[in-house]
């Protein structure tokens, strides 16, 4: 299942601003900043897969 209206939407800019956030998911820390550590991807891709879930570890 997806969410949103695509109208109007900038994935680029979205993705951008996603990244350079600090986010409590990820300690406060931003994605960007945990991407670059060893299980980094895996992380963030489990979390968004919690988030499109809506299940909230």
């Amino acid at each position: 299942m997806e969410s949103g209206n695509p109208e109007g939407f900038n994935a680029e800019a979205w993705l951008q601003e996603w990244l350079a956030a600090p986010l409590p998911a990820f300690g406060n820390r931003r994605p960007r900043d945990v991407l670059q550590e060893p299980e980094g991807l895996a992380s963030i891709q489990a979390t968004l897969l919690q988030i499109q879930k809506g299940s909230f570890a």
